[in-house]
């Protein structure tokens, strides 16, 4: 497995960022152990990303193959690089420019604003990371860069570095610095404190020596663990999900997939079924141009709207409907392809899919969107009409694949949360969203 990095930790050791299973960014505040942002964009898996050293940047690269550069403060993209097929292996910024290690072998100076310098050209890079200015890759073997020593260790999957030294893992797992050890342990992933190496291997978690490599202790955790990050005091862990783990606190992190994170320019919040329309999205791409090295033209990724799990959704929303329907309709995709809203007249119908275990559509009469899913239940603490759950439950629960349903129904909103083994098709998707829009369209009549 080549690795990927999911979990960042600002210089201060108080702000913590963290790939979500949707892809998502999320920013948490240590101290208080609270979710404090969410930046929205990547539609491909975090691997990638680091704070500036004023905390008020966090870049971070997707497997789509883009760098997003983000306000901390207002939580809005501010640049965005095109990279092409290449994967991000690591960044790190330097004053007004970002530095980008690719895995076709390219190192990019990114001055942000602007364009993209090629520094190096070399061997296909497997893993890298940063320490300070300078950074560590890892090919057919292990060398400093910009300059640095060299090792011959070809299948390395995972390798972090301090200013110290670095640990890595090649079969077994190697360190090098002021003592150099190699141990023939097991491991997907290593992380480094301030005086042990840190193995992940699935739920566990063991801790070696840096003087010694010694075996000090194993921990087995409640959840499978793929990135693991230092903050210069605690250890915290991503496990399965996207939640984030304090080892010393003994906490998990859960971010609530219900929680609105962005806001308009007035500071107002807004649904992410909204974030396009109020024009708070990520700028234009800028365009990624090289110096001194062409390499072929990249194919442009098609965009999540034309791959995204809703993209056929909307289109049978938009070529279909039931008899109710007397005005225009409109059917608007998220960028992310996976939120859509729909407006027909005065009704307003969003659906939304987290993953592939959990569907959200919800309905309102009105511009005021009601909040999704289990949220809306716990406000309104009204039950749907009997009519109403009869169709609704008749509608979903035959499929084949569904867990569990939970509505909840007021004059002006109705709410549906579906749990499911898997996803069912677009089609279906589609009827269902329907009978929702349908039971608040006759409800209202």
């Amino acid at each position: 497995m080549k690795e990927r990095r999911r979990l960042f930790v600002s210089a201060s050791g108080s702000l913590v960022a963290s790939g979500h299973m949707d892809h998502d960014v999320l920013l948490w505040d240590l101290p208080s152990e609270t979710l404090v942002g969410r930046f929205v964009g990547h539609w491909g898996d975090l691997c990638a990303g680091a704070f500036s050293a004023d905390e008020t940047t966090l870049a971070t690269a997707g497997a789509e193959g883009t760098v997003r550069v983000w306000d901390v403060a207002t939580r809005r993209a501010k640049h965005e690089l095109d990279v092409g097929n290449a994967l991000v292996r690591a960044v790190n910024f330097d004053e007004n420019a970002l530095v980008i290690v690719l895995s076709d072998g390219r190192i990019l100076r990114w001055v942000l604003g602007s364009h993209a310098e090629v520094l190096e050209t070399g061997e296909r890079i497997r893993a890298a990371c940063f320490a300070g200015a300078s950074a560590w890759l890892a090919t057919w073997k292990i060398a400093g860069w910009p300059a640095g020593p060299s090792f011959s260790f070809s299948d390395v999957s995972s390798i972090i570095a301090d200013s110290t030294g670095f640990a890595f893992v090649d079969g077994g797992v190697h360190y090098r610095g002021s003592h150099a050890w190699d141990r023939n342990f097991v491991a997907s992933c290593v992380g480094l404190t301030q005086d042990h190496v840190v193995l992940i291997r699935g739920s566990d978690l063991s801790w070696l020596e840096r003087r010694s490599g010694a075996l000090v202790k194993t921990k087995s955790l409640a959840h499978v663990v793929d990135d693991v990050a230092w903050t210069g005091t605690e250890l915290l862990v991503r496990g399965s999900g996207g939640r984030v783990g304090v080892i010393g606190r003994d906490v998990w992190l859960e971010a609530s997939l219900l929680a609105a994170e962005w806001v308009t320019s007035s500071g107002a919040p807004v649904t992410r079924a909204r974030i396009h329309e109020e024009g708070s999205g990520p700028p234009e791409p800028i365009q990624f141009r090289e110096v001194e090295v062409a390499p072929p033209e990249p194919i442009a990724p098609k965009t999540r709207e034309e791959t995204g799990p809703l993209h056929r959704v909307a289109v049978h929303l938009r070529g279909g409907g039931r008899g109710y329907r007397t005005r225009a309709r409109t059917v608007n995709l998220h960028a992310s392809g996976t939120e859509l809203e729909l407006r027909e007249g005065e009704l307003v119908g969003r659906l939304r899919v987290v993953g592939t275990r959990r569907v959200e559509l919800t309905a309102s009469l009105g511009d005021s969107p009601p909040p999704t899913g289990i949220r809306l239940a716990r406000w309104l603490r009204r039950r749907t009409t009997r009519s109403d759950q009869a169709e609704i439950r008749e509608a979903i629960q035959h499929v084949e694949g569904v867990r569990d349903v939970r509505f909840a129904r007021s004059g002006a909103a109705i709410s549906v949360a579906v749990a499911l083994w898997r996803m069912p098709s677009a089609r279906t998707l589609a009827e269902w969203f329907e009978v929702v829009l349908g039971c608040l369209q006759e409800g209202a009549s």
